[in-house]
């Protein structure tokens, strides 16, 4: 019995150390849906304001409805998707003509493919005709696929053609064009034309001429735009410089500058100069005195035959967070460079979370807590995500409650020592129990 009650308060103090609230955070903003997708994820964009205040293991931040809410921290990305038209051949099977229409059965030379658009081929001018597309596996059940589609060519009138026919996305064994003289006059874009242009009505006559004439296909070609998506890449933006310095210092230009820790992939430099070739070393620090080195580069500017050679962007390999960075330019000889300014450019941060249908949330952040929280979103696979609800941070607050709780690394120490003081004189209770009875025995 008396071991038992030794677990528990042991499980009780143990809990006191690693409590966590939205007091141990000094600031704090609303998180407002701004725009429901039906997703059951939402997400929203960490600014600048934001970052600043956060540690580089985010750990220092955590969302809030009633309860702590599970959420994760990544890179925004977006996936690029390259269009490709693929074309296929065709094989006329017949051609009947009428009075009032046209006949063509096809077939595609590509068996694989399911056209949306064939282009009809022929040298005629001067012509304006109606067309139908059907499809069909066995030449006696045809499927309706497009209807009055126009083709047509006024070359007499104004430079303008078409002999694209689109239709919907089906595969058949067999395509079938008809292709028809008859129109109503209201169907004619030709006519749209002329009223638009305040010709009168003396070329309607000319209108019907062209129904009337007879086009030669020469060949069909079909063809289908494939879509085809390419890996995800980061979502990179542009950073403000909180605070630009250059100072001349022994045959070096050193420029300061002081960021919101954003993830910066690079700094470009920004100069009028011409025809210079320097090594560079950047230096990142969190306090402007300890500096540690990032990277050795060079920049350049100057003209080769008739190409204009510059090199003024300095590119980190992985993202970098830190409040200063000093850029060391080696002049040697050389009259220093004249800098206006840098250009900050890096990884957007967004966070995205499960929001069971909420509208509205409470974001705490900064402040010194290294307790990184363990959340079951970070070990799904998001990819397979294409839609999020978006929300909006609001504007920033100051925790009103921050300044009557005392730093959580404070609170966790003394808690361990409680736990130490109470533990003690329960492990010689427990141990002198022990050996008073093993004498009884």
């Amino acid at each position: 019995m008396r071991i038992r009650y030794t677990i528990i308060l042991l499980l009780l103090t143990s809990s006191m150390v690693f409590c966590v609230n939205e007091n141990i955070f000094p600031y704090s903003r609303d998180v407002q849906l701004s725009e429901n997708n039906g997703s059951s994820l939402g997400k929203f964009i960490l600014d600048s304001e934001c970052l600043d205040k956060l540690n580089n293991s985010y750990s220092n931040m955590r969302l809030y409805e009633e309860n702590e809410v599970a959420f994760m921290v990544r890179t925004s990305t977006k996936d690029d998707s390259i269009t490709s038209v693929v074309t296929s051949e065709t094989e006329i099977l017949s051609f009947i003509k009428n009075k009032d229409y046209s006949e063509i059965i096809f077939k595609l030379t590509d068996k694989d493919m399911i056209p949306e658009k064939c282009v009809v081929e022929t040298s005629a001018r001067n012509f304006e005709n109606q067309v139908f597309v059907y499809g069909s596996n066995d030449k006696k059940r045809w499927k309706l696929l497009s209807e009055n589609q126009i083709i047509f060519d006024y070359s007499k009138y104004v430079d303008l053609r078409n002999t694209e026919i689109f239709f919907s996305k089906e595969k058949f064994s067999l395509y079938k064009l008809v292709v028809s003289r008859q129109m109503r006059q209201n169907e004619s874009p030709l006519l749209r034309i002329i009223e638009s242009s305040g010709s009168g009505t003396s070329n309607i006559t000319d209108v019907s001429e062209l129904r009337n004439s007879s086009i030669k296909i020469s060949d069909i070609k079909c063809s289908v735009e494939m879509y085809k998506k390419s890996h995800s890449q980061s979502v990179d933006i542009k950073y403000p410089v909180r605070e630009f310095t250059i100072e001349e210092v022994e045959k070096t230009s050193q420029i300061i500058l002081e960021t919101y820790r954003e993830p910066i992939k690079e700094i470009k430099l920004l100069t009028d100069n011409e025809y210079f070739y320097r090594n560079v070393i950047v230096y990142g620090s969190e306090d402007s005195n300890s500096w540690s080195i990032i990277k050795q580069d060079v920049i350049s500017r100057y003209a080769k035959s008739d190409t204009r050679k510059d090199h003024t962007l300095i590119r980190f390999s992985n993202s970098v967070r830190s409040h200063f960075f000093r850029i060391v330019i080696k002049n040697e000889d050389n009259v220093p460079l004249i800098i206006n300014n840098t250009e900050l450019k890096g990884e957007q941060k967004e966070l995205i979370f499960v929001h069971n249908n909420i509208e509205s949330f409470q974001l705490y952040y900064g402040g010194d807590s290294n307790l990184r929280p363990s959340y079951d979103i970070v070990k799904i696979n998001l990819d397979e995500f294409s839609k999020f609800n978006l929300y909006n941070l609001k504007s920033e607050k100051t925790n009103p409650d921050f300044e009557s709780v005392r730093d959580l690394g404070q609170l966790s120490k003394y808690a361990l020592w409680l736990m130490i003081l109470i533990l003690i004189p329960v492990l010689i209770y427990l141990l002198y129990f022990s050996i008073k009875k093993v004498d009884k025995m």
